[in-house]
């Protein structure tokens, strides 16, 4: 099932899913080991991410703090291109991450939406992306 990960507790349409499946004991929660963009980039000595996608239930807007955390340090690292799901954002998050990329040079180039299958329809809405592109070279 698409998107069936969630930060911090269940996520509900996995739930109802497998309990309507009769597979509820399936669901378990785990710990899983994560570090932030900007440590990910150092461990692995990134120098520039030509297109970078954020899809991560809602929590976009720290995966962006992390990035212009390590772009400050690194000016270089600034993505080409930005493809985020702001889905599951609320509507506060949603225009400060639009700010952030706006302040750093970045202009809003498109909103797709991920068509669902018919067999899902109902029962899992349709991504709502943006795609986000770097018109100046150097932070603005």
């Amino acid at each position: 099932m698409k998107g069936c990960s969630k930060v911090g507790r269940p996520h509900p349409d996995l739930q109802r899913e497998l309990k309507k499946l009769g597979l509820g004991h399936l669901q378990r929660n785990a710990s899983v080991p994560a570090m932030s963009l900007s440590s990910l980039l150092a461990a692995h000595r990134v120098r520039s991410i030509g297109y970078l996608k954020v899809d991560v239930e809602g929590v976009e807007p720290q995966v962006f703090t992390s990035l212009e955390r390590a772009c400050e340090r690194s000016p270089a690292l600034w993505p080409r291109t930005i493809n985020y799901e702001e889905k599951w954002m609320s509507r506060d998050s949603v225009v400060a991450v639009a700010s952030m990329l706006k302040r750093h040079g970045y202009a809003d180039m498109a909103r797709t939406h991920v068509q669902v299958a018919p067999g899902l329809r109902g029962r899992c809405d349709p991504d709502k992306n943006r795609l986000w592109v770097r018109l100046l070279t150097t932070p603005g």
